[in-house]
C-alpha cells in the first residue's frame, strides 16, 4: 500500500486545515533556517573528524534530526496556503518518513545525513504562495514535482527502515557496501536535484529575489559524500578483525560456518540466521519483503503526528470560538462542559460526577435505551476508572484534549455506553484475556523447553531469550491473582450485568479482529513500539489499554506456531522464527516497562504514594510488574541491563564509558533503577528503613493535603457543586485511593474545588503550569 493513499485515506495531519499568523510563521521559519545552518555544520563536522568517538558521533547526528524538527514545525503554514493535495501530501511524506527515524534510538550517520537533504528539500516550500496557485502551466509543474518527491522520499523511508534493521550487522553492510553506497548516495542526489528545480518553479519563475536562495549546497552534499563512503568499511578491533578474515578467506560469506565465525568475532553470534537471510538476498528484495511492516510504522509515524498538530496552539485557537468546549465536537459532552464552565481542564471525579447527573437528567425527561447506564455511572467506585480512561499523563485532571481523543476512539456506540464500557467493561475483559493468557503461557513454556532439548547451537540462545521473555509477561499477567475473583462485575445487579458482558463481548471481538487482521499483515511480528498505534487504531496509543488483547492474540499464534509450525523448518529458519517471536514479546514489554516508569514519575512529582496508586491503577494491571520491581534481585532490572550489556558491545572498544570530550558518559536510561551492589546486611537494613521512612513521609503529605481540602471545602461550600452535579458522597464510597484524590496535584486547575481556599503551601506544590490557569483570577471574582 502506497503512503500517498494512506495519508489521504486516514486521519492525519495532512488533513488539518488553520491559520497561522504571519509573525508566528516568519520566527518559525527564521528557527528553522538557523537549525538547518547548525545541521550543515555538524555533518561537515562528521565528514571532516572520522577519529570521533562513538558516542559523540551518535550524539551530534541526533542533533541534526532535532534540527529537522524544527523544519516540521513549519509544516502547518505550507499546507495551510494550499487548500487542495499540492502539498499536503508531500509535508505529510516526509514528517512521517523523519518521525520514523527520530523513534529509532540508533540512527545511522549516512541515514540521517540524507534526512537532512530531503529537509533541505522540503524546506523551499516556505517560498509556495498564493500566486503560484492561480497559474495553471506552474500547478501542473509543481504538482509533478510535488508526486515525484513524495514518491522519492516513501522509497528512502523503506529503505532506511531495512537498512537500520535486517543489515544491521557489519558484515551485511560490508558485503553490500556497493549497493549501498550506490542506493545512499542516488537518494541524496535526487534530493538535492529535487531541491534545485523546486527552487527554479518557486523562486526564479515567481521572481521572488535571487538573495532568497543563495544557499552553498556543495558543501555540504560533499560531507554527505564523505559518509556515505564509509559504509563497510571497519572502525572498531571487533570490526578489523573480521575485515582480517574477509581477506584471509574470500569465500568465508559463502558458507554457513564462516558467517559464524564472522559473527563470533562481532559478537553476532545470535545474528547468524539473519545475517545469512540478508546474504542470501539482494537490498531491493530485502526492501521489498520489508514493504507491509514500513507501512505500520509510517501510519503510527502519520497518527503521532496528526495529535501533535491536534493539540497545537493554532489549530486552538482556529476551533475556539466561545470557549474550550468548541473544541469537542460530541454533543452531550460540549453541552456538558459549556454549562459546567470548565475551562481547559477539570478534575477527573468531578467530571465524572457532571457526567452521571448530565445523563441522569437527560433521561429523567425522555425514555432512552441507555438507562441501564446509570447504574454504572452513578457508582463512586467507578469513577476511577473513567478518569483512567481519559486522563493519558494521571494527573488527576481531564484536559478538553484529552476528553477529544477519547471520544475520537469511540466506535459505533452512544457515548453513555461509551463511558459505562470503560468503567466497568474494560476490566472485565482485561480479566478474562488475562486469564486466557496465563493458560497459553504454561502451555507455551512446556513447548519452548521441550524444543530447547532438540535444538542445535543456532537455535538454543533464542529459544533461551524466548522463554526469559516469558517469565516477564507471566509477572505481568500475575496482576489478577491479587484479586482473583473480582472481574470488575461483582458490584452490577443481574439485568446491568447483562447489559454490560453484551456491550463489552460486541466491542472486545471487534477490538481483537482489528488487532489480529493488522497482526496478520505483519505477520504476527511487532519490530518495534512505533507500529504498535497503527496495529491497535489508537493514536494516543498507551500500552495498558492493549497489553491484554495484544498478549493474547500474539501467544495464542506463537504456540500453534511452535506445535505445528515448525516442522518443516531448518536449523537457520528455525533460529529466524524464535528470534521474531522474542523480539515481539520484547517490543510489547519493553513499551510496558517504559509506560510503567513514565507513570512512576508522574505520580512522585505530585508527592502521590505509588504503591497506592500501582495497586489502582488500571485495576491493579502494574502492581505486580511494581512488586517484583522493587525486589533487591528481580528479573525485570536483569533483563533491561541485559540489554544494556548487549548494545554496549555494539560500541567502538576505544570509546567504552568516553563521552564526546572524553570524559565518562551518563548511563543509559533504559531502565532508570540502578542494579544494586552487593552489600552486607547492615546496609541493607538500612536501606529498608529509608523507604519506610520515604513511605511514611508520603502517606503524612496525603493526610495533611486531605485535611486541607476537607478544612476548604467547608469554608467555601457550594459553587463549584452547582456546575458538577450532587455530591457523590450521597451515592457511592469514597475515593480515597484514586490518583486524583486527597493529593496534590501536579498542575493547579481553575475547576478544581476548593481551590480558592486552598493554603499558602498547597500553593506552592501545584505552581501553575498550563493554560488552565488563565482565567483563574475571573473564577474567584465571579465566585
Amino acid at each position: 500500500m502506497c503512503l500517498e493513499s494512506i495519508l489521504r485515506s486516514a486521519s492525519s495531519p495532512t488533513t488539518i486545515s488553520y491559520r497561522v499568523p504571519s509573525k508566528s510563521m516568519e520566527s518559525k521559519i527564521q528557527r528553522a533556517e538557523k537549525a538547518l545552518s547548525e545541521a550543515r555544520a555538524l555533518i561537515k563536522q562528521a565528514a571532516e573528524h572520522s577519529s570521533d568517538s562513538k558516542k559523540a558521533r551518535k550524539q551530534k547526528f541526533r542533533k541534526v534530526l532535532e534540527s529537522l524538527q524544527q523544519v516540521m514545525y513549519v509544516f502547518g503554514g505550507f499546507a495551510e496556503i494550499d487548500s487542495t493535495s499540492i502539498t499536503k501530501t508531500v509535508v505529510g511524506v516526509f514528517s512521517g518518513v523523519l518521525q520514523v527515524e527520530i523513534t529509532n534510538q540508533d540512527n545511522d550517520e549516512e541515514i540521517v545525513a540524507v534526512c537532512y537533504a530531503m529537509g533541505s528539500m522540503i524546506f523551499v516550500l516556505r517560498y509556495l504562495n498564493q500566486g503560484a496557485l492561480t497559474e495553471g502551466d506552474l500547478i501542473a509543474e509543481l504538482d509533478t514535482e510535488l508526486s515525484r518527491m513524495a514518491k522519492a522520499m516513501e522509497n528512502f523511508g523503506a529503505f532506511a527502515a531495512v537498512y537500520h534493521g535486517k543489515c544491521k550487522s557489519w558484515v551485511v553492510r560490508f558485503a553490500h557496501a556497493a549497493d549501498f553506497k550506490a542506493k545512499i548516495k542516488e537518494f541524496s542526489e535526487e534530493f538535492a536535484e529535487a531541491e534545485q528545480r523546486l527552487k527554479y518553479l518557486l523562486i526564479v519563475r515567481m521572481a521572488v529575489g535571487q538573495g532568497a536562495i543563495a544557499q552553498d549546497v556543495a558543501e555540504v552534499k560533499d560531507s554527505i559524500s564523505t559518509l556515505i563512503d564509509r559504509i563497510g568499511t571497519p572502525t572498531s578491533d571487533n570490526e578489523k578483525q573480521a575485515m582480517a578474515l574477509i581477506q584471509a578467506d574470500e569465500h568465508i560469506l559463502e558458507t554457513l560456518e564462516g558467517v559464524k565465525q564472522l559473527a563470533r568475532t562481532l559478537n553476532e553470534a545470535k545474528l547468524v540466521s539473519t545475517i545469512r537471510e540478508a546474504l542470501s538476498v539482494s537490498v531491493d528484495e530485502l526492501v521489498e519483503r520489508n514493504s507491509a511492516v514500513f507501512d505500520f510504522k509510517l501510519r503510527g509515524a502519520t497518527m503521532v503526528i496528526g495529535e501533535a498538530i491536534d493539540k497545537s496552539t493554532n489549530t486552538i485557537l482556529f476551533k475556539m470560538d466561545e470557549g474550550p468546549h468548541d473544541l469537542i465536537e460530541e454533543a452531550d459532552i460540549k453541552k456538558l462542559w459549556k454549562d459546567s464552565n470548565w475551562k481547559f481542564s477539570v478534575k477527573c471525579r468531578i467530571f465524572a460526577d457532571a457526567l452521571y447527573s448530565h445523563y441522569a437528567d437527560k433521561f429523567s425527561k425522555a425514555q432512552s435505551e441507555d438507562a441501564w447506564t446509570l447504574k454504572i455511572l452513578s457508582q463512586v467506585i467507578n469513577y476511577p476508572s473513567i478518569g483512567e480512561a481519559i486522563d493519558e499523563d494521571a494527573s488527576g485532571y481531564i484536559s478538553v484534549y484529552e476528553i477529544v481523543r477519547f471520544l475520537k476512539k469511540k466506535t459505533d456506540v452512544s457515548t453513555p455506553v461509551w463511558f459505562a464500557f470503560w468503567a466497568v467493561g474494560t476490566q472485565y475483559l482485561d480479566y478474562e484475556y488475562t486469564n486466557d493468557t496465563n493458560s497459553i503461557l504454561r502451555q507455551l513454556k512446556k513447548l519452548a523447553k521441550k524444543a530447547q532439548t532438540a535444538a542445535d547451537e543456532n537455535v538454543k540462545p533464542w529459544i533461551e531469550d524466548y522463554l526469559e521473555v516469558l517469565e516477564l509477561i507471566k509477572c505481568l499477567t500475575a496482576w489478577t491473582q491479587w484479586d482473583s475473583e473480582d472481574s470488575g462485575l461483582n458490584e452490577l445487579d443481574e439485568q446491568t450485568q447483562a447489559e454490560l458482558e453484551e456491550v463489552a463481548h460486541a466491542m472486545g471481538e471487534k477490538n481483537k479482529a482489528l488487532v489480529e487482521g493488522n497482526l496478520k499483515g505483519l505477520n504476527y511480528c511487532i519490530p518495534d513500539e512505533s507500529s504498535l498505534p497503527s496495529i491497535t487504531g489508537q493514536s494516543a496509543f498507551r500500552i495498558e489499554q492493549s497489553i491484554s488483547v495484544l498478549l493474547y492474540v500474539i501467544l495464542a499464534k506463537h504456540r500453534d506456531v511452535i506445535k505445528d509450525g515448525m516442522r518443516e523448518m531448518n536449523s537457520e529458519q528455525l533460529a529466524l522464527e524464535w528470534e521474531k517471536m522474542w523480539d515481539t514479546l520484547d517490543t510489547l514489554i519493553t513499551e510496558f516497562h517504559e509506560r510503567f516508569k513514565t507513570l512512576r514519575r508522574n505520580w512522585r512529582s505530585q508527592k502521590m504514594d505509588i504503591e497506592l496508586q500501582v495497586e489502582c491503577y488500571a485495576g491493579g494491571l502494574f502492581f505486580n510488574w511494581y512488586n517484583e520491581f522493587n525486589k533487591d534481585e528481580n528479573i525485570i532490572a536483569k533483563y533491561f541491563e541485559d540489554d544494556e550489556e548487549d548494545s554496549d558491545e555494539e560500541t567502538d572498544d576505544s570509546d567504552a564509558g568516553d563521552g564526546e570530550d572524553g570524559v565518562d558518559a551518563e548511563p543509559s536510561d533504559k531502565s532508570d533503577r540502578p542494579s544494586v551492589p552487593a552489600a552486607d546486611s547492615d546496609a541493607v537494613d538500612i536501606k529498608m528503613i529509608s523507604r519506610r521512612v520515604e513511605a511514611l513521609d508520603q502517606r503524612l503529605d496525603t493526610v495533611e493535603s486531605l485535611l486541607r481540602q476537607i478544612l476548604s471545602m467547608g469554608l467555601t461550600q457550594a459553587p463549584q457543586k452547582e456546575s458538577s452535579g450532587p455530591d457523590p458522597q450521597s451515592r457511592g464510597s469514597n475515593t480515597a485511593a484514586y490518583s486524583g484524590e486527597a493529593q496534590s496535584p501536579q498542575r493547579t486547575r481553575d475547576s478544581d474545588e476548593g481551590s480558592q481556599g486552598n493554603s499558602e503551601s498547597d500553593g506552592e506544590m501545584n505552581p501553575a503550569a498550563d493554560s488552565g490557569n488563565d482565567s483563574g483570577e475571573e473564577n474567584d471574582e465571579s465566585d
